[in-house]
């Protein structure tokens, strides 16, 4: 039978963070961020950054990807579900508003994006400052993108400077 003070002192603690204060928000909206690309030869490399709005922090759960080329077999002449095109079509490395990268290399689209029947959820949310941005370097997965588009959604929520707590 577990003793009740036990699982407060088994549990983690999270230093140099003020977990409440983003847990008492008090106002906050869903809202999207996109970034569109559009392959000609499908070799093709883009740096963007997606500018967050002044008016909002941005807290990312979860991110997906629509590909211009990935369609339905039955709509090419076949049966089945969707033709996938390899690593959802190109490589992709994310970086924060302070130009830190949010991982050591850049990895296939499918590894942090989801499709938009089921997307990608982030395992911790990542919160994008006002006014920061949100980077992308991605590169095109060859000849299977040539004249196609790649569009890749931030789905989270805005929270207003205000609406945070006073500490």
């Amino acid at each position: 039978m577990p003793v009740t003070g036990q699982a407060q002192t088994l549990a983690p603690r999270i230093v140099g963070l003020n977990a409440r204060s983003v847990a008492d928000v008090r106002r906050d909206q869903f809202f999207q961020y996109t970034a569109t690309f559009t392959f000609v030869t499908g070799l093709e490399t883009f740096a963007v950054n997606i500018t967050v709005l002044n008016d909002a922090h941005f807290m990312c759960v979860s991110t997906s990807y629509a590909n211009s080329l990935e369609v339905s077999t039955a709509l090419a002449g076949g049966a089945g579900g969707p033709v996938a095109i390899l690593n959802g079509g190109g490589i992709v490395q994310i970086t924060d508003g302070h130009g830190r990268l949010l991982s050591n290399a850049a990895v296939p689209v499918t590894c942090l994006f989801g499709t938009a029947r089921e997307p990608f959820v982030w395992p911790f949310t990542h919160w994008f400052r006002a006014n920061g941005f949100i980077g992308l370097q991605v590169t095109g997965a060859g000849a299977t993108m040539a004249a196609g588009v790649l569009r890749l959604v931030f789905n989270g929520f805005k929270v207003p400077p205000s609406a945070l707590p006073s500490s």
